[in-house]
């Protein structure tokens, strides 16, 4: 008999901060909004296919299918009267938004991630203030944690004056926002209809050069006029009207007439927590693998996701010229530290949880406020865990179900610690005498190949040491490795417990953890997560060995994850492109040879 168990606690959290249960209620159009985009898109569409429709330059007509993609998944008209000024000196796009702010005639709708009350941000409120004494109508959008400095309190003379301010996801208790992982990163503003920006500049002194921490500060946005600022402001009516309550439609984003100001063709695609086809991302997949001479990125924050990555590096065999330019001088250090060590000494690798550890601390460190807590490896980890092997021998017991043998996948060990918890402690009593398994990746496989030593708990070596089976501190997986549980060391409690023999481990390689996985789909009509699939791999093995011999045993393995964020990885075991990559005792040597001397 083989059991699997999702915890229901994990259930719970994800129903409760989950991205899809807010996909349900978020930025909802009406069926008159629907039908009229629809039918206005149908028709660009139809005439586009036709033949009939009338690019003003070469370049629409070039990049036909891009437009294509992105009328079907991101409901972006194609625009092509527009005039475009970029600004990427601070002080020029301020006072270039300050010039026509002081303009405005009509409307003023203003929406940034961060907006502090320095000099600058005074000013910016100073001069909606002054627009909404002559009657203009004034609204002002802020993301509730980017601009978590900002309250009513300083725009009080604002909203005397007539001003509207709204705050996305503002925070309900004092302490806690449980939409703490729903942002609004956008950066935009329309005026009168007729005068778009949107960009990367948010508004506080550090963004005009005049911090100096940083320095001069070099960062891209858009003055745009034409046809396109309409769909700007229709996204900012969007997400006001969501946040605000307030009764508007869509057909008030576009009551401005329309004036050719040149020859510039837009698309304005949006995506957040409201989508379900992630629109941006498919724009810059099909941008990247549509690239013929050149792909030319600027970023201060490069952390791609498998797809984009292996978009570039296909782009880059096919020879490509690919470029990418990060910050000499970024606001997140360790993001910085950990992004110029990965290619360098690692080209081509997708991070790893070190990594992403010190990316954590990072921010946390520059934030006021904020405090980050190790988890995987540390102890309170494992007993907030214990949740999983509670309820398991719960369940167990209620029906008289004793198991023969308990499997995990490792990785950091939380998952597995918190499912063998309950039943270590009767074997460790000598109570019982269960057979525990931990199984981890052939390509990190710090219990099967590592050292027992004192490490750095991330690749950054800000953290504490702690003394585990490691591979050292600067192992980081092959890029070709798939399957999650990409850490470089182990949980303390489980590494002393496999020192001291009491549980025993196995690795397996990615592509027999991916056949598991697509069986277990089949026959039990679940998809499971890479990382739990290790787990199936070996529970699957167990149990065609009893199959054979003719034993009986109990087999209990933990499913904690559904595999539907990895269907990249699925995508690439069933089209026969994915492989194994076994560290060489070489390549294990040189992250032991790191590994720190503790007297």
């Amino acid at each position: 008999m083989v059991i699997f168990m999702l915890p229901v606690a994990g259930v719970i959290l994800y129903f409760l901060l989950s991205q899809n249960a807010a996909r349900k209620k978020m930025f909802r159009l009406s069926s008159y909004e629907e039908q009229e985009i629809d039918e206005s898109l149908s028709r660009q569409i139809t005439d586009i296919e036709k033949g009939s429709f009338d690019f003003s330059t070469d370049a629409g007509d070039l990049w036909k299918d891009m437009i294509h993609l992105n009328q079907l998944y991101g409901r972006a008209y194609y625009t092509q009267d527009n005039r475009i000024d970029f600004l990427t000196d601070g002080r020029d796009m301020f006072d270039a938004l300050i010039r026509d702010i002081r303009n405005a005639e009509h409307t003023v709708n203003i929406m940034f991630f961060i907006i502090k009350y320095d000099e600058i941000g005074r000013k910016l409120i100073e001069e909606l203030t002054q627009k909404a004494l002559e009657g203009v109508e004034v609204r002002l959008f802020m993301d509730s944690m980017g601009s978590r400095h900002i309250n009513d309190k300083m725009l009080a003379d604002l909203l005397q004056a007539g001003g509207r301010r709204s705050y996305f996801f503002p925070k309900r208790l004092k302490l806690v926002n449980i939409k703490f992982n729903y942002r609004n990163h956008r950066k935009l503003a329309v005026i009168d209809g007729e005068i778009g920006y949107i960009g990367g500049f948010n508004i506080a002194r550090e963004y005009l050069g005049r911090k100096k921490k940083f320095g001069y500060w070099r960062d891209t946005h858009i003055r745009i006029t034409g046809q396109a600022v309409q769909d700007i402001n229709a996204r900012f009516l969007m997400d006001w009207r969501f946040s605000s309550g307030e009764d508007l439609t869509l057909s008030e984003a576009y009551y401005s007439p329309v004036i050719k100001r040149g020859v510039t063709g837009i698309q304005i695609v949006s995506s957040g927590p409201d989508s379900l086809r992630e629109e941006v991302k498919r724009a810059y997949m099909k941008m990247i693998t549509s690239s013929s001479r050149s792909v030319y990125i600027q970023t201060p924050y490069f952390v791609p996701d498998p797809s984009i990555l292996e978009s570039l590096k296909m782009a880059a065999q096919c020879g490509v010229d690919v470029r990418l330019m990060i910050p000499c001088k970024p606001d997140h250090p360790f993001v910085y530290l950990s992004l110029i060590y990965i290619f360098s000494e690692h080209p081509g690798t997708t991070g790893s949880l070190g990594c992403a550890i010190s990316e954590a601390v990072e921010a946390a460190t520059s934030r006021e406020g904020y405090r980050y807590v190790l988890g995987s490896v540390l102890s309170q980890v494992l007993l907030h865990q214990t949740v999983i092997g509670l309820e398991t021998k719960t369940a167990l017991d209620k029906y008289g179900i004793e198991p023969d043998m308990i499997i995990g996948c490792a990785g950091g060990g939380s998952n597995l610690g918190g499912l063998i918890a309950p039943f270590m402690g009767e074997k460790l009593r000598g109570e019982k005498d269960y057979q525990i398994i931990a199984v981890e990746p052939a390509s990190c496989p710090s219990l099967t190949r590592g050292r027992y030593a004192y490490d750095f708990c991330d690749t950054g070596k800000v953290c504490p040491l702690q003394k585990m089976y490691t591979l050292g501190s600067g192992f980081i997986p092959s890029a070709n490795h798939a399957g999650g549980l990409r850490y470089h060391g182990m949980s303390a409690i489980l590494s002393q417990l496999y020192d001291d023999g009491f549980m025993e481990a196995r690795s397996v390689e990615q592509t027999e953890v991916f056949k598991a996985a697509t069986q277990f789909a089949r026959v039990e009509g679940i998809l499971p997560a890479p990382e739990s699939s290790h787990a199936i791999k070996v529970a699957i093995d167990e149990a065609i060995k009893c199959k054979e011999t003719g034993e009986e045993k109990t087999i209990v393995f933990g499913l904690t994850g559904t595999g539907y964020f990895d269907m990249v990885a699925y995508e690439k075991f069933n089209s026969g492109v994915m492989s194994d990559y076994i560290p060489t005792d070489e390549e294990l040597q040189a992250g032991f040879d790191s590994l720190p001397e503790v007297e």
